[in-house]
């Protein structure tokens, strides 16, 4: 998406702008190629063909008919599992329904874009990804959902549950098999994730959330895809790491990436205290709630000085 790409529909930029302001129910919308290139002082990137937002769960039809017709949304990545998706809408739904693409498919594709990035080629490279579609929406015949768990088993096992102290891994285990489940996340929250904080969260993401991550930049390296729309439940996280591998695989300088990032501050201002009443629900504190730009440079520190780097990262994943 650093280069111009056919699709259908043009957009004028005060049209897009007003959408994306004027959602009333999807929060910290925005689109990325616009972000940066407001960073950068020039235009790299193209704009309308990359969004990141929070949720769609709540999306009424104003808002499903904006990301239809107003910004063409193509393609929605989500990045919360398939367990998540379910309390997705209904107009959601039939708009872009559920990809058919499995881990079998995903690994096929993966090794193309490899191969393409080994020889020193850049994602915008055409990937395959016809093939993983799902029965079109009759109304959106090319629109398409795909779910992607990216805290997986690898990451809750590994980084999570492994890690927990002896007596506290025994009371996640007793709380979890007595039907306490919010307990115990809120236990493991306090015990570990705390401690740890958003930069040790986001450490976690790189070490241990390798597969999904590969999987989402398989997705976003074919042109078919596009124009793209990548959330997760804030749209600050997860999804802020997916869209920092993708800007950095193309060549975006760190300082338009960490902006980028920075602009899920005041894109979450509207729901901050629900947020965080959430999270202390959870066992988090109010930190984890922000989007702090020195959390996303020493991510991107780490993603180099212990990875070698996004191209090195996606190699031999």
């Amino acid at each position: 998406f650093d280069q111009p790409m056919e699709h259908s529909g043009g957009f004028l930029p005060s049209e897009k702008g007003n959408a994306v302001q004027h959602l009333e129910h999807v929060f910290n919308l925005r689109d990325v190629g616009v972000a940066c290139n407001q960073e950068i002082g020039r235009k790299i990137l193209k704009e309308g063909v990359f969004y990141r937002s929070g949720q769609l769960d709540d999306a009424d039809k104003r808002d499903i008919d904006i990301l239809n017709d107003v910004l063409r949304i193509r393609s929605v990545i989500d990045l919360r599992g398939k367990k998540a998706a379910k309390e997705k809408g209904e107009l959601l739904v039939s708009s872009f329904p559920e990809s058919a693409i499995n881990r079998g498919m995903a690994q096929n594709a993966l090794l193309s874009l490899q191969a393409r990035i080994q020889k020193g080629k850049r994602l915008r490279r055409k990937v395959e990804m016809r093939s993983l579609r799902a029965k079109a929406s009759k109304e959106y015949p090319d629109h398409v959902s795909y779910n992607i768990n990216f805290t997986g088993s690898n990451y809750r096992m590994n980084y999570v549950f492994k890690s927990l102290p002896p007596e506290i891994r025994l009371q996640v285990i007793a709380l979890t098999t007595t039907g306490r489940k919010p307990e115990a996340v809120a236990l493991t929250s306090s015990a570990l994730m705390v401690p740890r904080g958003l930069d040790g969260l986001y450490k976690g993401f790189l070490d241990y959330c390798g597969d999904e991550i590969t999987e989402a930049l398989t997705i976003l390296a074919s042109n078919d895809t596009y124009p793209a729309l990548v959330h997760c439940t804030q749209g600050k996280d997860r999804t802020g790491i997916v869209v920092a591998f993708a800007l950095l695989l193309c060549n975006i300088s760190e300082d338009a990436i960490i902006h980028d990032y920075h602009l899920s501050q005041s894109g979450l201002d509207p729901i901050r205290q629900e947020t965080i009443d959430k999270m202390r629900q959870d066992g988090l504190t109010s930190d984890f709630a922000d989007a702090p730009s020195e959390v996303m440079r020493i991510t991107l520190q780490y993603l180099r000085e212990k990875h070698g780097g996004a191209h090195e990262y996606v190699k031999f994943k």
